[in-house]
C-alpha cells in the first residue's frame, strides 16, 4: 500500500515546516494602476498546529489566476482560459501564437498562467478568434515573412 504524503508549508508563527489544511476564502484585492477592486474566493492554507495562514507554493499560481482573471473580467480583457481556448481553436502552440501576433515568445505562456496582457495584445488575440480577421492576419504575416527573407 502506498503511503500518503502529508503536505507541509513553512509557518511564520511556529517558525517551522508544518502540515496545513486548505480552505477557500473570499478576499478583497486592489489590482492595477487604477486599483480596481476584486473580490474572489482563493485557496488559503492554515497551519494545523497554530491556525496561522500559510501559503503553500503549489497554490501561488492558482490564486494568481483566480485573482487576475476576475480583474480581467472587470476591465474587459480575455481571461487565461479564453486565451488558451482561442489558441487551441487555431491549433497553435503558445510560441506560435506569440509569433503570429508579434509579441514576445513567452508572453502567451505568461498570459495563460495569470499575467495580465496589455490591451493591444488582448485585441490581437481577439482578432485571431475572428475567422475573417484571422485569414487576413495570415496573409499579412505571410507578406511580412517574404519581405524579411529577401
Amino acid at each position: 500500500m502506498k503511503k500518503k504524503e502529508i503536505e507541509t508549508a513553512i509557518c511564520n508563527e511556529c517558525n517551522e515546516e508544518v502540515p496545513f489544511v486548505i480552505q477557500k476564502v473570499k478576499r478583497h484585492h486592489l489590482i492595477g494602476k487604477e486599483q480596481v477592486p476584486v473580490d474572489v474566493e482563493e485557496w488559503i492554507g492554515y497551519c494545523k498546529q497554530c491556525g496561522a495562514p500559510v501559503l503553500p507554493s503549489k497554490y501561488w499560481g492558482l490564486n494568481d489566476i483566480i485573482i487576475y482573471d476576475e480583474y480581467r473580467r472587470k476591465v474587459g480583457l480575455l481571461t487565461s482560459e479564453e486565451i488558451k481556448s482561442i489558441r487551441k481553436k487555431r491549433g497553435m502552440s503558445q510560441t506560435e501564437l506569440a509569433k503570429f501576433i508579434h509579441c514576445g515568445e513567452k508572453n502567451i505562456a505568461r498570459y495563460e498562467r495569470g499575467t495580465v496582457q496589455d490591451p493591444v495584445f488582448d485585441y490581437l488575440i481577439r482578432l485571431v478568434n475572428d475567422d475573417e480577421a484571422y485569414q487576413e492576419m495570415k496573409k499579412i504575416n505571410k507578406k511580412m515573412k517574404l519581405k524579411t527573407a529577401q
